[in-house]
């Protein structure tokens, strides 16, 4: 009958890396050739020692695919000169088959197959026979019978209805063959621990994935799966981390083995795999249209393309099989008749030498060719290029330009992936993680290369899907080469900065001990003005009580008699000598005065150096632009008069910020770079105790480093850098410290800055104030 329900058959495959080293290891694989797969080609299952990752293609074929409900095995040698007969080479191909509830004799243990959808319901189709074929090229190719319910001349939207089941029931078997939304990277190993960071990752391991048998993939192919083609770590979100732990996990979910296999996938048509003749009758809404001569029918993953004859081998092999000869032969492979296994064995050597010709093997390639070129290639190309705007933006941000570099950015970045405040040194890493991994998509570069050329998928490469991938592939290769020579030239660059800085820090150290020799030699105006008052008033004291003396024990003698009276002259040269005597005592006792409070001033502050043995440094790397009036006003000591009741943080009088030294070095006929040294008292804390003054201030020493350069019109001030040197002969406790560091950002840097978005804040916090008291966390 017309409708009457009939068997249809449906395929799907994938190619993944693959080669006859990695496919078949002859010293390691030959025992379980001739030892576990039995004369009637029954898969036999193997032992708990071959539950291993870093076997073979075959071996963990063998070993997996008992489990998925897999009854026969087929190894296939090359078929070239080989004839129909059981042989033990080395296999080239391999061919398991499937028995599902009712249509086949089960192993001891095994459970039939069924096919079940993506919730885990079953199946509303039929399975009669599932065959899967593998070969060393990296081809995995199904073929599926189920049991239609609509006949031949049934409407053709309800058969396509139902094949497009049928291909979501196979595509959830072959989810369930390669392991399903595994995802970790954790191998599973104690020393590894500690870098997982989401439990997900703790109980799905590669050692589950391994011992648990849970996907048929080797660790070569998960390896360049998840640390090439789909590696999660190369997600922006994941490598700079500014998501939520739940959130990062749900992203490392999205980079599973189901969804990169759903992605390179490709579902075959009758087209790809039947006689031009036989497709027709299968398929007659689907039949291709007529070519011309210079074209060939072939079929894609979407449906039948006219291909120019330029891009087809003439020598390729075109599809042999019948639908209903195929519908056979795939039943057949899971029940051999066990009185002619020779005749089995030789329908498998047909099965693959007439089934994997290139109009299938074209549509597999193509599909990975553009899937990976998608998913793979252009997102990394794009993500190098936003690593690029973004250490273009990074390295450019201190040249301080008059206008502000915007670059070219997505306007709608749904993926979440623009790269935003990240620095050099994180940068630096994303691109050496980019240039480890690369040579992981080479790999994959390199077997599709040999794939390509050994079948001549297309005869002429130019514009073809492979041209178009190796072209995206070779731009990621020079990005990332140019970009590591930009980085590494940014490394030069940060070297000699450094090596600038430890000169200025050394400079600073040696201005700092100038400092202190000057301070311990000199004593302070205040105390050497007291000391001129007392010598001043001692030799007034003793000058007055000399003259009274003296007219006190001689007699008066009148002005005008004087000049012709004796005595008068003795008296008075008595005075004068008595006056000469007077003032070489005033000199020497302040000679001796000074001299003894500068020693002892000295070794009070030799004292008090040997007990400051605490030493405190604030850098402050800034590069903000001031204003003409804002760096005059910092050279002129404009920080404010200070004192305990002022409201200011340091010292009045003689504890007030005070310019003690400067220095200007020219680099250019339109730079030089200035340097203020300014000393200051800083208090310890907001509100000083009044009897323990001393111990709530600090002596510090601020060096104010401000470039000048004219860029473009005009002059502009840089405050490029602001050190702060404090030596304390306590510890300072965290409360302390926070304080000085809100002091320096506000009475010190912030004061000379316009522009608020280059001054220091707590909200959002700046680096600053990190690792302190108020944000440990």
């Amino acid at each position: 009958m017309i409708n009457s329900p009939r068997p249809r058959i449906t395929s799907m495959g994938f190619w993944l890396p693959c080669s006859e080293s990695v496919f078949f290891h002859h010293d390691e694989d030959s025992d379980i050739l001739d030892t576990k797969v039995l004369a009637d080609h029954r898969l036999k299952q193997l032992g708990e020692e071959h539950n291993n990752l870093q076997a073979s293609v075959f071996h963990r074929l063998m070993a997996v695919l008992y489990h998925k409900h897999y009854t026969h095995v087929y190894p296939l040698p090359d078929p070239v000169g080989v004839v129909a007969k059981k042989d033990k080479a080395d296999p080239k191909a391999i061919i398991f088959a499937a028995a599902p509830e009712g249509n086949g004799p089960l192993n001891a243990g095994q459970t039939p197959l069924h096919w079940r959808d993506k919730d885990g319901a079953p199946a509303t189709l039929t399975v009669r026979g599932v065959a899967l074929l593998v070969n060393d090229s990296g081809y995995y190719l199904w073929m599926v019978v189920y049991e239609s319910a609509y006949g031949d001349g049934s409407p053709d939207e309800a058969i396509n209805d139902e094949a497009r089941t049928a291909r979501n029931h196979l595509q959830e078997h072959i989810f369930d063959c390669i392991g399903g939304e595994y995802f970790s990277h954790y191998s599973g190993s104690a020393e590894d621990l500690p870098k997982v960071t989401s439990e997900a990752e703790r109980t799905q391991t590669l050692k589950s994935y391994q011992n648990d048998l849970r996907g048929m993939l080797t660790f070569y192919q998960i390896n360049l799966i998840l640390e090439g083609l789909y590696n999660s770590t190369l997600d922006p979100r994941i490598f700079f981390a500014s998501e939520s732990e739940e959130q990062i996990e749900a992203i490392k979910k999205e980079y599973s083995l189901a969804q990169f296999i759903n992605l390179i996938a490709s579902p075959l048509k009758t087209e790809h795999f039947l006689k031009p003749e036989a497709a027709s009758a299968a398929w007659p809404s689907a039949a291709p249209p007529l070519a011309g001569p210079t074209t060939v029918i072939r079929g894609t993953p979407s449906g039948v393309a006219l291909l120019p004859s330029s891009a087809i081998s003439q020598a390729e092999k075109l599809p042999s099989y019948g639908e209903m000869e195929l519908i056979n032969d795939v039943i057949a492979l899971h029940t051999p008749d066990p009185a002619n296994i020779e005749q089995s064995r030789a329908l498998a050597m047909r099965f693959m030498d007439d089934l994997l010709v290139n109009a299938v093997r074209r549509p597999i390639i193509q599909r990975f060719l553009s899937a990976t070129s998608d998913k793979s290639l252009q997102t990394t190309k794009r993500r190098v290029e936003r690593c690029r705007r973004a250490l273009l933006s990074e390295m450019l941000e201190v040249t301080h330009r008059r206008q502000p570099l915007l670059q070219i950015e997505p306007p709608d970045d749904n993926q979440g992936e623009r790269i935003e405040g990240v620095d050099e040194d994180q940068l630096r890493g994303y691109v050496m993680l980019l240039a480890a991994k690369l040579p992981l998509i080479t790999t994959v570069e390199l077997h599709l290369k040999g794939i390509i050329e050994q079948y001549a998928l297309w005869k002429k490469h130019s514009g073809s899907p492979w041209d178009s991938w190796r072209t995206v592939m070779r731009s990621i290769s020079h990005d990332i080469s140019r970009l590591e020579t930009a980085l590494e030239q940014a490394n030069m660059d940060r070297q000699l900065e450094e090596e600038e800085q430890i000169r200025a820090e050394q400079e600073t150290l040696a201005e700092l001990e100038r400092l202190r020799s000057r301070t311990e030699e000199t004593i302070s105006p205040t105390f050497s003005l007291s000391i001129n008052y007392f010598a001043n008033i001692a030799a007034l004291i003793a000058v007055a009580l000399g003259v009274v003396a003296t007219f006190k024990n001689f007699p008066f003698v009148a002005p005008w008699k004087a000049v012709s009276n004796f005595m008068f002259w003795v008296n008075f040269s008595y005075l004068i000598i008595y006056a000469i005597m007077l003032g070489l005592l005033y000199f020497s006792i302040q000679g001796i005065i000074t001299w003894f409070l500068r020693l002892r001033h000295r070794n009070r502050k030799h004292a008090a150096r040997s007990e400051e043995r605490f030493y405190y440094e604030f850098d402050l790397r800034l590069q903000a632009p001031i204003t003409g009036e804002k760096a005059q006003a910092l050279f002129n000591e404009e920080f404010g008069k200070g004192g305990r009741r002022s409201g200011l943080p340091y010292d009045g009088g003689d504890g007030k910020p005070t310019r003690n030294t400067y220095r200007v070095q020219r680099t250019a006929k339109d730079a030089a770079l200035h340097k203020v040294y300014i000393e200051a008292d800083l208090f310890l804390r907001e509100h000083p105790r009044r009897f323990r003054a001393a111990r709530d201030k600090a002596h510090a020493i601020l060096v104010y480093e401000i470039r000048f350069h004219s860029p473009t019109k005009g002059h502009e001030y840089i405050l490029q850098d602001v050190r702060v040197v404090i030596n304390h002969r306590q510890i300072l406790t965290m409360e302390q410290i926070d304080y000085i560091k809100q002091v320096i950002a506000t009475h010190f840097v912030n004061c000379w800055i316009t522009d608020t978005s280059w001054q220091l804040k707590t909200k959002p916090i700046d680096a600053l104030f990190t690792l302190n008291h108020g944000n440990a966390s």
